[in-house]
């Protein structure tokens, strides 16, 4: 799927140019004539990425930043700033509200095209970035971090699973349940330290997988080992 690129520019002849060029170049255009209009397509469009002029009629590029910036579903949208002013305070303001790069005009083509698709780049790894987060998130809510089996909540959320499942097909499948209970932990703790403990429990862990795996893999529809605490 192309990237999708919003532009705001009140310079019709600018705003065209830089429509066909993008469009070239095979990215999805939206163009707008100010801030406020781009700012709308910005919420229709959900882009990739916003070119926008700073000085604008009804809404400027550094309010369309801000509004951008205010929007949870928008705020970490790139937005490239375009301006005519070799002002440094101009281009300070709109870095400070969020821009994340800025071109001044005149500018060439590969200048344009090299800032743009370098901003879709960093775009990029941060929602992988994001996305790795969130998936090292939920394991951690799901999966005990010494022997990487289901926790206490996890697992009892499969037990209830696995119950419904029985309860719907009577005179099918069996519940079989086993605990296992290792004792003196804390003195393996004592003696050799935390992380021998660690080492210990995740071999332990390991190896009841295995176990349960080989015997049950080939006869149930369903099996699950997991760790619900030790006292």
């Amino acid at each position: 799927m192309n990237n999708v690129i919003v532009i705001a520019e009140d310079e019709a002849d600018i705003r065209n140019n830089l429509a066909r060029l993008l469009r070239m170049e095979g990215f999805s255009v939206h163009a707008a004539p100010n801030g406020r209009e781009g700012y709308a397509l910005v919420q229709m469009h959900t882009p990739d990425l916003v070119v926008s002029d700073v000085t604008m009629p009804e809404m400027t590029g550094h309010e369309l930043v801000r509004a951008i910036r205010a929007n949870a579903a928008l705020a970490q949208t790139p937005v490239v700033l375009l301006t005519a002013r070799a002002d440094r305070q101009d281009v300070r303001d709109g870095m400070n509200l969020g821009a994340d790069d800025y071109l001044t005009k005149p500018f060439q083509r590969e200048e344009l095209l090299t800032c743009i698709r370098a901003q879709l780049e960093k775009s990029a790894l941060r929602q992988m970035a994001a996305q790795r987060q969130l998936e090292q998130a939920h394991h951690l809510s799901h999966f005990d971090t010494v022997t990487n089996l289901p926790n206490r909540t996890h697992f009892l959320v499969l037990l209830n699973d696995s119950l419904a499942h029985i309860r719907l097909h009577a005179g099918g499948p069996q519940l079989v349940l086993a605990s296992v209970a290792v004792d003196n932990l804390s003195h393996v703790a004592e003696v050799l330290g935390t992380s021998s403990l660690d080492t210990c429990v995740h071999a332990l862990g390991r190896r009841l997988m295995d176990v349960t795996r080989a015997q049950l893999a080939p006869h149930a529809s369903r099996f699950c080992v997991g760790r619900l605490g030790f006292a």
